[in-house]
C-alpha cells in the first residue's frame, strides 16, 4: 500500500464559498451523473486525466476503449455482472471503475470477484494454445464512504500483492485503488496539485455556483461545461431528477437512522445511570448508613430516597 504524494504549493485567493442553492451543476456521485461526466466516448479525455492523476506516473494511460458494461455467465449457473464502466488501454490493460454512494456487504469481496471475471476472460476458448500471460486489471472505486477496513488516515488507498518477507510488490498486473472521498476534508484554496483538485470537484460540484479560479485548467473547465443542468435534454433531466431523488431518500433514510440510534442510545445511558444510583442506595442502607448519610452523599431528598427503596 501507498499514499499520495503531496506537492508543495501555494495559493494567495481567499477560500470560495460553498452554496446552499444546489442545481446548478450536475452530481458526480449520482448514477446518471458519474457515467454523464466519465462515460462518454466524446469526453473520454476526461476520464483519462482523472485515471492519470490516480496512478500519479506509476502508468500513464494514453488512450481508452470503453467496453461492454454487462458481462454474462458462462454456464446458467454463473451470476452475472454489471460494471459502472469498463475501459481498455491502448496496452490491453483494462480498468474497471465504480461508483458507489454506500458501503454493501461484502464489498472487497465483489471487487476480487470483479477482477477475477475480467482475468479470467482473457484465457482463449478450449484447446487452443495459451501460456498465461495476461494483460493487467485494476479497480478503481470512487467512494462516498470509509471502508471498513483499516486504510489509515489518507483519502487514497492502492493496493497490489505484495510479497510480506520483503514489502515489495509480487504482481503488478493486478490493482486496487480506492478513493474514500469522506476523508477528503481541503478547501478549495488549500488544492496542492490535480489530485486534489479531481476529488474537490468530484465531492463539491454539485454544490458550486461557479467555478472557482483554483481549477482554472482545461479540463475542470471542460467539467464544469459538461455538467451544466440547464444543458441536458428533457429525457436525460428526467434520469437525473430520479438519481437525484434517490441519493437525498438515501441520505435522509442515514440520517433519520443515526438520530432514532443516538436517541436510543441517550435512553439506555439513563436508564443505566438510574440502575446505578437505585443499586448504590440500596448498598448503603445495607451497609448501616442513616437516611441523613445518604441523602448528604446522593443529593437525593428523603422522599425520593424513600421512593427509590419501597420500589
Amino acid at each position: 500500500m501507498y499514499h499520495t504524494t503531496i506537492e508543495t504549493s501555494s495559493f494567495s485567493e481567499p477560500k470560495m464559498p460553498l452554496y446552499n442553492n444546489p442545481g446548478i451543476y450536475i452530481d458526480p456521485l449520482t448514477d446518471f451523473g458519474f457515467k454523464y461526466l466519465f462515460g462518454k466516448e466524446l469526453n473520454k479525455d476526461i476520464l483519462i486525466d482523472f485515471l492519470n492523476n490516480l496512478f500519479q506516473g506509476k502508468k500513464t494511460i494514453s488512450n481508452l476503449t470503453f467496453n461492454n458494461i454487462e458481462k454474462n455467465g458462462e454456464a446458467l449457473e454463473d451470476r452475472d455482472v454489471y460494471f459502472d464502466l469498463l475501459c481498455t488501454g491502448d496496452d490491453g490493460e483494462q480498468f474497471i471503475i465504480e461508483m458507489q454512494r454506500k458501503l454493501q456487504t461484502n464489498f472487497m469481496d465483489r471487487c476480487v470477484y470483479y477482477t477475477s471475471r475480467i482475468v479470467n476472460e482473457q484465457a482463449p476458448a478450449a484447446g487452443q494454445k495459451w501460456d498465461y500471460k495476461i494483460k493487467g486489471v485494476f479497480l478503481i472505486g470512487i467512494l462516498d464512504f470509509e471502508l471498513n477496513t483499516p486504510t489509515g488516515d489518507h483519502y487514497l488507498t492502492t493496493v497490489q500483492l505484495v510479497n510480506l518477507n520483503t514489502n515489495e510488490t509480487f504482481y503488478p498486473k493486478l490493482g486496487y485503488l480506492f478513493l474514500e472521498l469522506s476523508k477528503f476534508d481541503k478547501q478549495v484554496h488549500e488544492l496542492e496539485n490535480d489530485l486534489e483538485r479531481w476529488c474537490y470537484v468530484l465531492k463539491h460540484l454539485h454544490r458550486l455556483n461557479q467555478m472557482p479560479t483554483y481549477l482554472n485548467k482545461r479540463v475542470f473547465k471542460r467539467i464544469f461545461k459538461l455538467a451544466e443542468v440547464m444543458n441536458l435534454k428533457p429525457k436525460e433531466r428526467a434520469m437525473y431528477d430520479r438519481n437525484l431523488k434517490a441519493k437525498r431518500d438515501y441520505e435522509n433514510t442515514i440520517d433519520y437512522a443515526v438520530e432514532v440510534a443516538v436517541e436510543k442510545a441517550v435512553v439506555k445511558a439513563v436508564e443505566k445511570e438510574k440502575s446505578e444510583k437505585i443499586f448504590m442506595i440500596n448498598q448503603m442502607f445495607v451497609n448501616g448508613l442513616s437516611m441523613e448519610m445518604v441523602c448528604k452523599i446522593t443529593g437525593m431528598a428523603a422522599q425520593d430516597i424513600e421512593k427509590i427503596v419501597q420500589k
